[in-house]
């Protein structure tokens, strides 16, 4: 048989989390503990503590095995081989595998079972690092909700305008606040985005974003946009230039606020 253990810390046990074979509920019925009790001694429990296989070829004759020794030839057990799993590098648990046969674990079959432990250990890590991913993915998800209220609260959209692409990006409030429809997307191009405003505006936008620009510092103005329904609103808008790793500016990044 063989069966998987997984540390149970506030108890100091090894507890079955899987098994495979005749096991008739052997492994559910001892105790495996992780500390320096006597029924910490044997195969699995040194493999765990110890952190390194413990090949048993003899269980009725091993004196380390003494507490399971009895449940074991009643079940016609004669060796075992224990051999950690690690999470992180921290051994977490173990596979212990029961043979029926005295001497059976030699060189190609340790060699096998070590992969195999490998092998577990390995995959814990990639379900590790995906719950992680998981886990920020999901965090990204609720900073951005939280981010999409206070705008709508605060009446406030961001936008960014990549230089080197002409691509231009807006938060959902900024469409609310200029009255476009989402299904449209921002503008395809900053002539296009002028367009939104009255020709005063439109100037005073060309020149805070030029200044921005070759200046490298952040422009603050006022605009009167002209919304798809005919109405002039007043709002507040800041440009920040963003900058490669050479100081070059090479996008905007900005605010804009409803004021009316």
């Amino acid at each position: 048989i063989v069966w998987m253990g997984w540390h149970a810390f506030e108890r100091s046990r090894l507890l079955q989390v899987a098994a495979c074979g005749a096991e008739h509920g052997y492994p559910r019925g001892i105790h495996i503990y992780t500390d320096d009790r006597p029924e910490a001694r044997g195969p699995t429990g040194t493999a765990f503590r110890e952190g390194r296989p413990y090949v048993c070829n003899d269980f009725l004759n091993d004196p380390a095995t003494q507490p399971w020794r009895a449940e074991a030839q009643r079940r016609g057990f004669r060796a075992s081989a224990a051999f950690p799993i690690r999470e992180r590098k921290v051994t977490k648990g173990t596979i212990t595998v029961y043979a029926d046969e005295a001497g059976i674990f030699r060189d190609k079959e340790i060699a096998l079972l070590e992969e195999a432990a490998v092998d577990v250990s390995f995959g814990l890590d990639n379900l590790q690092r995906e719950a992680a991913r998981q886990r920020a993915e999901e965090a990204n998800v609720r900073a951005l909700r939280r981010l999409t209220e206070a705008q709508r609260i605060a009446q406030v959209g961001d936008w960014e305008w990549d230089l080197a692409t002409q691509a231009i990006t807006w938060s959902p409030e900024v469409f609310s606040i200029l009255g476009r429809d989402p299904g449209l997307g921002p503008p395809r191009s900053y002539e296009e985005q002028n367009a939104l405003y009255d020709a005063p505006s439109s100037a005073r936008l060309q020149k805070s974003i030029t200044q921005a620009i070759e200046s490298g510092e952040p422009q603050n103005y006022e605009l009167v946009a002209l919304r798809p329904d005919g109405a002039r609103i007043a709002v507040q808008a800041m440009a920040v230039p963003r900058k490669d790793e050479r100081g070059k500016v090479v996008g905007i990044s900005g605010t804009i606020q409803d004021l009316t």
